[in-house]
């Protein structure tokens, strides 16, 4: 508690601490020194409370829960002796500074800006550690693109970065504790008002830095925290094992922001990848390993049937638990937004690095592992394109285990959430560079928020434009309020209009700007709707900017864009739409195949929009010849000659690197014609088989790489053919089918193909520094017919497809999973495919010699034909 007293210097008032009492202050005003007396009325002891959740200054306003915990409101003689040696530290009593004056926002959300971005060649961190099998190990970028739901970068009343500029562009601003995410404070709850203390007291040694001043700055960056919010952070670090069909993974998490909620990655629950099911079995240690070491600690087993998935958001690769039926759980973290933290301020991690395998190295047999608490930094804050923080970059401290777990401050406060780390593309080790979410998607998370946003082949009604929507929500305790879409038509070379909770970027040429609401079914997570434009004037694009609102924001503006759209409206008319090969027609053709290839130990997970895609490009023309007579599926041939290639590495439409070393590329582009590549179609315009001849080859690269690049050429071809109904449809109608598909995946190391083949590897088709490994699984696939248009001169229909991954016969049921999506436009008498992008997003089981390993595979298929030659 804090009474008055006067400085006889210039008489100024004073508030001060009654842990002052009998120690001497320096005014700031006039620099008196001042020894603080007991106050004339002695007051009556106050009776102890129970423990504190949230670092309130007013002393009424303790939250109870838990464990009981004496405050330090007494003189020090009332204090166990341990606890008063800790107060002679200004940061290593965890009572005193809750009695820090605290700054807090309006609403118990964050308001700082949040994220997608990071790294090429990101290995996830969930799992136990494995072998590693890279697939093409050359050199990744070091650069960040990605997209999802963002924060406000600048607060609406004034426009300006809620951020400072820790770059040396003008002052640097502390860590932001206004928007400290508390456990009693909800998102959206409005705060109680704070008693006001005075900060501009200083004492002569051993009083806590007031929360705006230098000292606490350097307690931040130093990192160090004391006993008992050390002992705090344990407590509410958990080791959590999954178990799937086949496989499963170890990983770690923590309580949080509210009682009995754990929060972690999606991928160590294996559910980063689309279409992912619930784990078969989860059961999450706490006090994991401690059994009487620890005096009063022992481990805890918390059972399957105990724990409830609440949420999974699998665009942040972050997850929601909660424990139901269980008494005395530890008290939950706080979080601090991640925009606050500063290059080079120490953190701590919480976690199990190598999940088990720490235990059985000590011999401790089937005992799970002990929480590991290692020292990092913060390297860098990774921004999207958007300017949206999405990751926090440290430097040490993580290991495969970590992921799921806490990275805090000194204050023992969540800063970001341990998701990734990075292998050195060299020595194919671990690197010290690892990530974590920001913790502004943990917040946004628990509010609810808009996930994916799909506009569909907009079509002709009436002599207006209609545009369907669907968009999917995160939101797992039911506090999203509304969806909608911000429509206009403007200008059609801008790129993207800002993310905030007003809109901004109106410009001058927006016209006609409307707001229609969703209409949001809260059982299925779904908004659907439709907007309505006018008829597009020349020069001018149609724009979209997505809404919504939750129990932490009022409103808020995701990024706008321009309705991406292929091709004018259609017209939904009925169809009909057959496949007829025409032998001997020649077109020029251009196959290109963006592809993303990851492998990571079971439990870990991948994240799409961190990798870097390698895109294979060829051109060239197709012949359609007779049909194979010794194969009886066969309704045709397509011959493919190349005669141009082009091989990059992208992050979202940006080349960022060099592939191969120009020599090589140079011998790729100018002997690709002397491959010759085949496709096989069955009778319902399928392309089912493919083979590349090499026979006529005489350059080394183009006999060494030729097969690999030409496979991924031909996997567009045959990804983008469909199966043809043949007979009339009409609009909406669907019809399905499935594929069997085997996926080839090839290592290629560069520094080996200069190697001489033996005449055994020749004879075996072998050759050095070219590896391959296939794997098998099936696609079910819906088509959806959506309308016909006229385009370029042609009449062309338009296919929707959706399609899911699943295991082949006889697999384990975790061993394919994934989704399939894009559209088609056919050539309707012939069944040809004109134009078609599909994107897949695959994981697949890759275990081997007793190692639970995963493969992921992203990737995007175009396919563009000419008109007919012949």
């Amino acid at each position: 508690m804090s009474f008055p007293i006067r400085c006889p210097g210039c008489d100024v008032a004073l508030n001060v601490s009654d842990n002052l009492i009998g120690k001497t202050i320096k005014c700031n005003k006039c620099g008196e020194m001042i020894t603080v007396k007991s106050p004339a009325a002695s007051k009556p002891a106050r009776p102890a409370k129970a423990a504190v959740l949230v670092d309130d200054d007013d002393d009424d306003n303790i939250i109870t829960a838990g464990k009981t915990r004496r405050r330090n409101d007494d003189d020090d003689d009332d204090i166990a002796p341990a606890k008063a040696a800790r107060r002679r530290n200004n940061y290593d009593d965890d009572d005193d500074f809750d009695d820090r004056p605290r700054k807090k926002a309006a609403t118990g959300g964050s308001k700082a800006p949040l994220l997608i971005g990071g790294l090429a060649a990101l290995l996830l961190l969930g799992g136990a550690a494995g072998a590693y099998f890279a697939f093409f190990n050359d050199k990744k970028a070091d650069t960040a693109q990605n997209t999802g739901t963002p924060q406000p970068s600048t607060t609406p009343e004034t426009g300006k970065s809620e951020e400072g500029d820790n770059n040396g562009n003008g002052d640097a601003k502390e860590p932001d504790k206004t928007n400290d995410v508390k456990p009693s404070e909800k998102p959206g709850k409005t705060t109680s008002p704070q008693s006001t203390k005075n900060t501009n007291v200083k004492t002569s040694g051993d009083t806590i830095p007031p929360s705006n001043s230098a000292e606490y700055m350097r307690h931040l960056m130093d990192g160090q925290m004391d006993d008992i919010t050390l002992r705090k952070v344990k407590e509410a670090t958990v080791f959590i094992v999954v178990e799937v069909p086949g496989g499963g993974g170890e990983g770690s998490g923590w309580f949080g922001l509210e009682p009995g909620l754990i929060f972690t990655n999606s991928h160590v629950l294996e559910m980063k990848a689309p279409g992912s099911k619930p784990p078969s079995k989860i059961t999450i240690y706490l006090n994991s390993g401690e059994n009487g070491q620890t005096a009063g600690v022992k481990q805890r087993e918390i059972p399957h049937n105990r724990i409830k998935i609440l949420g999974v958001d699998r665009e942040n690769d972050l997850a929601i638990l909660q424990i139901i039926g269980e008494k005395n759980l530890p008290e939950p973290l706080e979080i601090r937004p991640s925009a606050g933290v500063r290059e080079q301020q120490k953190v701590t991690t919480f976690g199990f690095p190598l999940g088990s395998l720490t235990s059985f190295a000590t011999g401790g047999g089937n005992n799970r592992p002990i929480v590991s608490v290692r020292s990092s930094s913060v390297a860098a804050r990774r921004y999207d394109k958007y300017g949206i923080l999405r990751l926090v970059q440290i430097e040490g401290g993580v290991n495969q285990g970590n992921s799921g777990g806490p990275i805090v401050d000194a204050d023992g406060k969540v800063v970001a959430v341990t998701v990734s780390g990075m292998r050195d593309a060299e020595t194919e080790s671990l690197s010290t560079l690892a990530f974590g979410v920001a913790t502004e998607h943990v917040t946004d998370l628990l509010a609810g928020r808009l996930d994916t946003v799909e506009y569909e082949q907009p079509y002709l009604s009436d002599g207006k434009v209609k545009v369907p929507v669907r968009a999917t929500v995160v939101d797992p305790l039911n506090r999203f309020q509304r969806a909608g879409i911000g429509k206009w038509v403007g200008d059609s070379s801008n790129l993207f209009r800002p993310p905030g909770p007003v809109r901004t970027g109106i410009l001058p040429d927006d016209k006609h700007f409307e707001q229609v609401d969703l209409k949001y079914d809260s059982a299925k997570k779904v908004a659907t709707g439709e907007l309505t434009f006018d008829q597009l004037p020349p020069g001018l694009a149609y724009w979209v900017q997505p809404y919504y609102s939750n129990s932490k924001n009022p409103m808020y503006w995701n990024p706008g864009s321009m309705l991406p759209m292929s091709g004018p409206p259609v017209d939904r008319v009925a169809a009909t739409i057959t496949y007829k090969a025409r032998t001997g027609t020649v077109r020029p053709i251009e196959l290109s195949n963006s592809s993303a290839v990851s492998e990571f130990n079971e439990g870990e997970g991948t994240g799409k929009d961190r990798r870097v895609l390698r895109k294979y490009m060829v051109k060239g023309t197709e012949k359609i010849l007779q049909p194979d007579r010794n194969d009886t599926r066969s309704a045709a041939r397509i011959r493919l000659n190349y005669n141009d290639i082009q091989i990059k590495n992208l992050l979202g439409k940006e080349e960022i690197e060099d592939t191969y070393p120009p020599s090589l590329m140079l011998q790729l582009k100018n002997g690709i014609n002397q491959l010759e590549a085949y496709g096989y179609v069955n009778r319902s315009g399928e392309v089912y088989k493919q083979t590349t001849n090499t026979l006529g080859v005489n350059t080394a690269a183009v006999q060494a790489l030729g097969p690999a690049v030409s496979y991924h050429a031909l996997q567009a071809l045959l990804f983008t053919s469909i199966h043809i109904p043949n007979t009339t449809v009409q609009p909406l109608e669907t019809w399905k089918t499935t594929k069997n598909v085997t996926q080839t995946l090839y290592h290629i190391v560069i520094a080996d193909l200069q190697q001489q083949s033996t005449p055994q590897q020749r004879k075996a088709g072998v050759i050095p520094g070219v590896q391959s490994k296939d794997f098998k699984y099936i696609q079910e696939i819906t088509y959806t017919y959506m309308g016909s248009r006229t385009r370029g001169g042609k009449r062309e229909v338009v296919i929707k497809v959706v399609g899911d991954a699943k295991p082949a016969a006889g697999m384990d049921a975790n061993s394919a999973k994934g989704e399939i999506k894009g559209y088609v436009f056919l050539e309707p008498g012939t069944g040809t495919v004109l134009q078609a992008e599909i994107n897949s997003e695959i994981e697949l089981d890759n275990s081997e010699k007793g190692f639970k390993k995963r493969i992921s595979l992203l990737d995007n298929y175009k396919v563009v034909r000419g008109g007919q030659t012949n």
